[in-house]
């Protein structure tokens, strides 16, 4: 039977998700329905590409993952268990949204301003060079790292790859996907060559 730690108030110090499971997930705006009736089971150590075009809820599948959004009914399960706070999730999960802010400084200062450093990036991006040198491709580049850097075993992307061109965009996946994390990218995209990089494509668009 499934536990709802909101009622139990127990709350485990340090959560380690093994699955992500929506069932029967509605979702709706005042004027808009998003999500129907969408139920899948995320596993720890799978890579997954959400696709559909804008609109169709992908950005939406992840703000309910970290329960900054709530179904209009169904519900949500990790490891069979529900009622985790946004707070509890993101302490396993790194979460890069399609809305984010460079800060004024160096590359290496953005990238490592939210977290320790893990490991210099070998790419050729200067990392003593100011940020505002860099191409729009460059700075998603670095907006990447810098969520990667958290080094968090499950990774939600919300387009990560915006900007960059297929050539890019195809071997930047690759490296994210090397990281052997659980990865959830939502992006639209029909080239098989980014398809066939990820354990499973899960589309949303009817």
């Amino acid at each position: 039977m499934e536990e709802t730690l909101k009622e139990n108030h127990c709350f485990p110090a340090s959560l380690q998700i093994d699955s992500i499971s929506f069932d029967h997930v509605w979702f709706k705006f005042p004027d808009q329905e998003i999500l129907k009736d969408f139920s899948y089971t995320f596993l720890s150590g799978r890579s997954y590409l959400v696709r559909a075009p804008s609109g169709f809820g992908k950005s939406t599948l992840l703000q309910l993952i970290l329960g900054i959004y709530e179904p209009s009914s169904g519900r949500i399960v990790y490891n069979g268990t529900s009622g985790y706070t946004t707070d509890a999730l993101l302490e396993n999960i790194a979460w890069m949204p399609q809305s984010q802010e460079l800060i004024h400084g160096t590359v290496e200062e953005n990238i490592t301003f939210s977290s320790s450093p893990q490991k210099k990036d070998q790419r050729a991006i200067d990392l003593k060079g100011n940020i505002n040198v860099l191409s729009g491709g460059q700075k998603q580049r670095v907006l990447l790292d810098r969520i990667l850097q958290q080094n968090k075993d499950w990774n939600l992307l919300d387009e990560p790859t915006t900007g960059m061109d297929p050539g890019l965009q195809e071997q930047v996946l690759k490296d994210i996907l090397g990281l052997k994390k659980t990865c959830i990218v939502v992006m639209h995209t029909e080239n098989q060559a980014i398809l066939s990089l990820f354990d499973e494509v899960v589309d949303l668009a009817p």
